[in-house]
């Protein structure tokens, strides 16, 4: 697709921003959200095929009967398909029914923001220092995207003093969300070369599970969205491209693999990294969920030596002292617990 912000047109604000919403278009029809999930995102820039329509045709009347014509704006020409895929991905959405569900859902949405008070919550997210990862602020306040949303649009209309420190915060969160992984990244292969921690503990297993960013989540997918905001990582795209396709065969990438070849846009150690990575049989991380897998753990243990209550204190550990919460941690936690009560048994 051409460049939109080559286009002839670029100086006027209201063909530039209809590009804009194009490309955005583009995208989630594109994606493979399903069906309601683009409902959602498309009606977020139109809220239905009429609009979008209105916004890239005129109508023509073209006889008494007062029967309409539509035809593509000419500014448009050449993104035609483009504009008829998207407006057959509408009236697709409209006639399944998933963008009435979607529109009825955004007033229920609504109904339950407006019980939520949405000053503190967004002055919650200007002072909360960790607020760049989204999912866990979520997570800590028990709402959803939708209803942050509902309460960002809230504070721009009623509260337009919290919303510029709002704006502030979120381009402070952007760098955050750069910076500390490489920060991290530079304290692992700073303790792999010296045996100790910034804070002068034994560097091991354990502490880089502590430091190692982008736990429980798709790594690949967010050092792709790190890349759009800063371009110095686009560099990741073309030492992935090299590395999976080595040797004419495709690789598989694992979590370790991914975080070398983010490693490698900006060490010059990142070998360092990987070596001890492949020393140490490190390949993937796995998230867990506290609430589902609290009883599994001690039920599946084969050992007396660890029980339920056992398995309730890892978690508690892990979130008393904000350890990832991770199969890794936990399995790491569990050894030491079972040491220690075996221990303590032969006394």
């Amino acid at each position: 697709m051409e460049n939109i912000y080559s286009h002839s047109m670029q100086t006027d604000k209201a063909y530039f921003n209809k590009f804009k919403k194009l490309r955005e278009l583009t995208e989630i029809v594109n994606s493979d959200n399903t069906d309601y999930k683009k409902a959602i995102l498309m009606r977020r820039i139109f809220p239905s095929f009429v609009a979008f329509r209105g916004a890239y045709f005129k109508g023509v009347k073209y006889n008494k009967d007062r029967v309409y014509k539509y035809e593509l704006d000419k500014t448009f020409d050449q993104y035609n398909e483009m504009i008829h895929k998207i407006g057959s991905t509408y009236m697709y959405l409209e006639d399944e029914g998933y963008i009435q569900i979607a529109k009825d859902n955004e007033k229920f949405l609504i109904k339950q923001s407006n019980n939520i008070d949405a000053r503190k919550v967004i002055l919650d997210f200007i002072d909360d220092d960790n607020s760049y990862d989204l999912e866990e602020f979520f997570k800590k306040h028990k709402i959803t995207s939708d209803v942050f949303e509902s309460c960002v649009n809230r504070i721009k209309t009623n509260c337009p003093i919290i919303y510029k420190d709002y704006l502030n915060t979120l381009e402070i969160n952007k760098k955050k969300r750069l910076i500390i992984p490489i920060h991290n990244i530079n304290q692992i292969i700073e303790g792999i070369k010296t045996g100790r921690t910034i804070d002068d503990k034994k560097f091991d297993i354990f502490e880089f599970y502590k430091l190692c960013p982008f736990k429980g989540k798709n790594i690949d997918n967010e050092i792709r969205k790190l890349s759009k905001d800063f371009p110095k990582i686009l560099v990741y795209k073309k030492i992935k491209q090299q590395y999976v396709y080595r040797d004419n065969e495709r690789k598989v990438c694992t979590y370790a693999d991914n975080l070398y070849m983010f490693a490698k846009c900006f060490s010059k150690d990142a070998d360092i990294l990987k070596t001890w990575m492949d020393e140490n049989n490190i390949r993937n991380i796995t998230p867990i969920n506290k609430t589902s897998t609290t009883s599994f753990y001690a039920n599946g243990s084969t050992d007396e030596d660890f029980d339920f209550l056992d398995s309730k204190d890892m978690f508690d550990i892990m979130e008393e002292n904000n350890y990832p919460i991770i199969y890794e941690v936990y399995n790491i936690l569990k050894e030491n617990r079972i040491k220690s009560n075996r221990l303590i048994k032969n006394k």
